[in-house]
Parts: structure tokens; C-alpha cells; sequence
């Protein structure tokens, strides 16, 4: 799991460093697979295989199943993981983002990404 956590915040600076620049395209795509990555790093936390945790698809499933319908994370941040996949997905495929959208896009990573590594290290500090 140990890769997963390093990628997330290294595609997090990435994002914030496009954004700054105003690539907002690359900062949106960038901030999503930051989100994805500490998404899938959560999972595998929760002792679900890398396999499992592997597709866009499954993740956003299986995040919201383990960590939203539980409890563990509020909502909103599922809901901005989706909205981060959605935003790639128009930055990747559809022609781009707005500098508004991409604004709001790096909000949700800094509140996405705060929570994730806080629930990490609360993890790791159970394991010692």
C-alpha cells in the first residue's frame, strides 16, 4: 500500500502546481488520480485486495460502501471524489474545464486528501 499514499500526494501537487499555472485540464485530471489513488490506498487499508480496488468504477463504489454508508467519512466527500472523476473525465475527454471548475475542483482535493491522510495516520499509529 505503501506506493498508493506517495502517489496521491505527489498528483496532489502536481494538480495545485498546474492549477497556479493555469492548466486547468491537467490540474483537474491530475487531482482526481491524487483522490483515486489516496481513495484506493484507504481500501487496501480496509483489507480489500488491489484487484478489487483497481477500476475507476470500483473504487468510487467501493469507497462509498466501506467508508460513506458507514460512517467513517462524510458524504460530501464522495461526493467530491465523483465530482473529481467527473471533471477529469470532461478535462480528458470532452475538451476541458472551466478556471471555475477548477477551482472548485482543488477545494474538494485539499478537503479530500486532509481527510484521507488523517485517516491513514490514525491507522498507522493503531498498528504500533
Amino acid at each position: 500500500m505503501s506506493d498508493l499514499p506517495t502517489a496521491a500526494r505527489e498528483a496532489a501537487e502536481e494538480a495545485r502546481a498546474l492549477f497556479r499555472l493555469s492548466l486547468y485540464r491537467g490540474a483537474c485530471s491530475r487531482a482526481y488520480y491524487a483522490m483515486f489513488n489516496a481513495a484506493r490506498a484507504m481500501l487496501l487499508m480496509k483489507g480489500h485486495r488491489r484487484e478489487a480496488a483497481k477500476t475507476h468504477k470500483s473504487v468510487l463504489r467501493l469507497f462509498s460502501l466501506e467508508f460513506v454508508q458507514t460512517g467513517a467519512f462524510d458524504a460530501e466527500l464522495a461526493r467530491a471524489l465523483r465530482r473529481a472523476a467527473d471533471a477529469r473525465h470532461m478535462a480528458d475527454y470532452e475538451g476541458g474545464v472551466s478556471e471555475e471548475e477548477a477551482a472548485q475542483i482543488m477545494v474538494v482535493l485539499d478537503a479530500f486528501m486532509s481527510a484521507v491522510e488523517t485517516a491513514l495516520a490514525q491507522e498507522g499509529h493503531r498498528d504500533e
